[in-house]
């Protein structure tokens, strides 16, 4: 090419990446202001500046060496072609590749800044003798490094080769077909052309990069030896018998002989001899030894260490099973012998009414569909999930259902679907519902503590700020202050409307913002729209999922943040993680689409629905992953002891943290090496059924008093039984509550105890035939029968089951009914109406008979009329007073024309509860299958 075509391939370069940074600068700026509106600029700006020092000093490292290499090669090309000009595609193909391996290595900027900030676990790993630091925080920056040089140092091999293949293998192109003869077919390689001229004016060139590619490797194969911690081969995770014995060695060996054939092949090239046995004795002796040592480890395996593998493994089974215990925080479970009774006695019911009155009878699939049709006035409105959590009302602590009423902006009419209406009208969610979680009402529908738009609390809760401006489904931005008035909630008539009064948002108070905001959702009608001035302001990353991730990228989040209602405004709490899977010896296991070896709860990230304010509290400071990022972002985090004690009250043991260390704890456990290896006691979760499927249960919160503690706490539980069984074997238990958060309790049945698990209840409850033939019943009359979540529960030294089932009418609009309560215990299953009926029935107590529906009982004050009524006209007729007795009478027909007249406000004499006890099995009545 000529120098002025060289000239306009640079400046067409240059030109791309102008554009490409004139495009990307506005909303660049405009994510800076959104970082500026919630008080971390100083996270934005540090991430950004490191990134940037990364982009630069990888790209510019690769750069200098791919130029260098380019320059050598061109200066070997002319020492053939002295007339020879290089293109300026060359050097703009190094700049692209330059940049590319910058970008590309920008992104472990989180690697560095955790190296150079490391903080000590206290401890190290029994065979290397490395602190655990080392490999959570070193050893990820130097596999970078290398894996960076080795990339680099191959890309300028191929670089080279593939100018010299160009200019010396196709030396003859134009004299080959001629300069206006196009015959393709005619381009020629000539590999013996090629192959000399490379010999002759590029050996040194390519023998240094291929000395250099050695050496290399010789660092890649040392740092593949220190990750044998991280080894899955064997019966052993981490460094095995095999690994100790072979697999070290024959790494080391391999480093060394990499390294001194790269020496060999670099100093071959500055050398008259130039002797090309020196390269192949180099990659030869590589190959060897890797095929000497991987045949060593296969027969060292298979004929040392699996005939005798407990025996050589078992001083590396301790590692795996201490590390792991380590890793996922089971060091941490207290565990307690459960010895089972028998027998479950009403005086146990009666000193656990904490528990009792809390016991869980909705399940949330049926409660949202009740929800969402009794709850919401308009089709834009929706729940989007059910949160349970603890409050106090009136002494009392009380489990509740709770869940956030929020905009579906797509529900609404096509016609209706305008950008005015998106970002300026539907701009906000309005309130939520509160259910017990225990108590049913009228017709097997839930009971409210706070319902209607706007929310209405029928307990002693204060709600002052109702609006959910931010939440789990609010992914499109909003402009508030605008012209535009913002909906508030509908009612009969005008519907309400509002003006934002919060902090939340990015004022739009300049020309340059609304375009910068413009071309960031690349939507222009921010920048046109008269509703917008500069007194508005736009929210953005309302959702809490986006929310959080922007400002803290390098943490893993819950998949169930929950609102609290504290001071009469709506928080969101989101439970953060700190995870890696480079703790050594530590298995993994899956976590959230990754596998980890090492796992905290380490932060609370605390969002105000209305005002968008993000906090993220510490709560594991002795974790060293939080405390050196602490050391990166000192302003972002808070000590979990600035937190409000009303919020506070409201924080729980996260069920994703608790389920995984369930599902560790189901092998690991076992802290006996030989138990450990044999599997001799592994657990795993039992099964239940649900609706009509067999899923394994989950996690589930629950208000319960544990075993010789006065008071009950708010905390979930998880049942076990052995892996080859189905009886019961013991249960976990996660604390919630202060000042016990975050302890975990262990409690393990007797071996020679048999308690039946889930399933088997589950078994027993299909196999009772009142049940069943209830069942269809119900189904031959057109209902779907649906089976909640079986709940075990353990009352002082028993386990209680209980199960709710469900009915639903299949015409359209029907909703689920809470019908029947099945209480299982021992060998005594009991169906009733009600829970405390199905308990009456477990202890073969009377139960009342059913309300008539559409008749109330009567009240005291009228049956004691009655009989007052009664005994005068009694009286008076037997003294003769035939007067009084006549009025008697007569009153005694007004108050029963009154009750006639007055249905369900009347009342009707009930005859006294039957003394005799009554049946287990509520069956359906003539009434329930019409």
């Amino acid at each position: 090419m000529s120098r002025r075509q060289n000239a306009a391939v640079v400046a067409a370069f240059v030109g791309l990446v102008a554009l490409y940074v004139a495009t990307n600068a506005p909303s660049l700026y405009a994510d800076y202001l959104w970082f500026v509106s919630v008080g971390y600029e100083a996270v934005f700006l540090k991430v950004f500046a490191y990134q940037a020092v990364v982009f630069v000093v990888f790209g510019l490292v690769s750069f200098v060496a791919l130029y260098a290499s380019l320059r050598v090669a061109v200066r070997n090309v002319r020492k053939h072609t002295p007339s020879y000009s290089a293109s300026a595609w060359y050097t703009v193909g190094v700049v692209v590749t330059s940049v590319a391996l910058g970008a590309a290595y920008s992104d472990v900027w989180e690697t560095f800044l955790l190296y150079v900030n490391a903080e000590p676990f206290g401890t190290a790993d029994p065979y290397f003798g490395r602190p655990i630091a080392f490999y959570v925080f070193s050893l990820p920056a130097y596999e970078a490094i290398v894996s960076f040089l080795l990339l680099l140092v191959t890309v300028s091999l191929l670089i080279a080769v593939a100018v010299y293949a160009y200019e010396f293998g196709l030396e003859e192109y134009e004299d080959a077909i001629g300069i206006d003869e196009l015959d393709a077919s005619r381009i020629e390689f000539d590999p013996e052309a090629f192959a000399r001229r490379v010999s002759a004016y590029a050996y040194g060139h390519l023998t240094v990069g291929a000395g250099a590619l050695l050496i290399v490797l010789s660092l890649n194969f040392y740092l593949s030896r220190l990750r044998l911690v991280y080894s899955e081969s064997g019966a052993v995770f981490g460094v095995g018998a095999t690994e100790a014995s072979v697999t070290s060695p024959v790494l080391l060996v391999l480093a060394v002989v990499a390294f001194l054939g790269g020496v060999a092949v670099i100093a071959n090239a500055h050398v008259r001899l130039r002797d090309s046995r020196i390269v192949y004795a180099a990659v030869g002796g590589i190959v060897l030894v890797g095929i000497l040592g991987t045949a060593g480890g296969f027969l060292h395996q298979s004929y040392v260490v699996e005939p005798d593998e407990f025996n050589q493994e078992e001083p590396y089974l301790d590692n795996e099973i201490e590390f792991t215990r380590s890793g996922f925080a089971l060091n941490r479970i207290n565990e307690r012998s459960f010895n089972v009774s028998e027998n479950l006695t009403r005086e146990q019911i009666e000193n656990n009414p904490g528990t009792i009155d809390n016991l869980r009878l909705w399940d949330k699939r049926p409660l949202m569909q009740t929800y969402n049709e009794q709850n919401n006035l308009r089709t834009y409105y929706h729940f989007n999930d059910i949160k349970t959590d603890r409050y106090t009302f009136d002494g009392d602590l009380r489990q509740v259902y709770i869940s956030t009423r929020e905009i579906e902006f797509d529900a609404l009419p096509e016609g209706s679907q305008s950008w005015v209406n998106q970002h300026l009208v539907y701009t906000h969610g309005m309130g939520f519902v509160m259910s017990p979680v225990s108590e049913v009402g009228d017709e097997g529908f839930p009971e409210y503590y706070v319902d209607q738009i706007p929310p209405r609390a029928e307990v002693d809760l204060e709600i002052d700020q109702p609006r959910i401006y931010y939440g789990e489904t609010t992914d499109s931005y909003n402009i508030v202050g605008s012209g535009t008035r913002e909906l508030d909630y509908p009612r009969r008539g005008e519907n309400a409307y509002y003006d934002y009064t919060g902090d939340g948002g990015i004022p739009l108070s300049s020309t340059f913002r609304k375009i910068a905001y413009s071309l960031r959702f690349g939507e222009f009608q921010i920048y046109f729209s008269n509703s917008v001035t500069d007194d508005s302001k736009i929210q953005m990353n309302r959702d809490l999922d986006t929310r959080v991730n922007e400002v803290a990228p390098f943490l893993e989040y819950d998949e169930d943040p929950y609102p609290v209602v504290v001071n009469g405004r709506v928080k969101w709490i989101y439970d953060a993680y700190t995870t890696t899977d480079r703790y050594p010896y530590s298995a993994r296991y899956p976590f959230n689409g990754e596998q980890i070896n090492y796992l905290r709860n380490s932060v609370k990230v605390v969002v105000d629905a209305y005002s968008g304010e993000t906090t993220f509290y510490v709560t594991e400071d002795d974790d060293p992953i939080i405390n050196a990022y602490r050391k990166v972002f000192p302003s972002m985090f808070e000590d979990f002891d600035e937190i409000s004690p009303e919020l506070r009250d409201h924080v729980r043991y996260p069920q994703d943290v608790f389920e995984t260390q369930a599902r560790v704890n189901l092998v690991y456990h076992m802290q006996n090496e030989q138990a450990f290896y044999n599997r001799e006691d592994e657990w795993r979760i039992p099964n239940e059924e649900v609706s009509g499927e067999t899923v394994p249960v989950e996690p589930y919160y629950i208000v319960m008093k544990l075993p010789n503690e006065e008071e009950p706490e708010f905390m979930q539980i998880l049942p076990f039984i052995p892996e080859a069984r189905q009886n019961l074997i013991g249960w976990m238990a996660a604390r919630s509550d202060r000042p016990n958060y975050g302890e975990i309790e262990s409690f393990l049945l007797s071996q020679q105890d048999l308690v039946f698990g889930p399933q088997q209840v589950e078994s027993r409850i299909d196999q009772n035939t009142e049940i069943s033939q209830s069942i269809t019943l119900w189904s031959q009359a057109g209902s779907s029968v649906d089976r909640g979540n079986l709940l075990a529960v353990p009352l002082d030294d028993t386990i209680l089951y209980v199960e709710p089932l469900f009915l639903e009418a299949q015409n359209e609009g029907a909703l689920p009914q809470l019908q029947r309560v099945i209480v299982a215990h021992n060998d005594r299953v009991t169906m009733q109406r009600t829970l405390d009926a199905s308990l009456s029935a477990l202890f073969g107590e009377a139960v009342a008979p059913p309300a008539v529906p559409g008749v109330t009982q009567p009240s005291t004050e009228r049956i004691q009329r009655l009989r007052e009524l009664y005994d005068g006209a009694d009286s008076a007729l037997r003294d003769g007073n035939f007067t009084e007795y006549a009025e008697n009478i007569e009153e005694i027909g007004t108050v029963l024309d009154d009750l006639n007249t007055t249905g369900t406000n009347g009342t009707v004499a009930v005859p006294d509860a039957p003394s005799a006890p009554s049946a287990p099995i509520d069956t359906p009545d003539a009434d329930e299958l019409e």
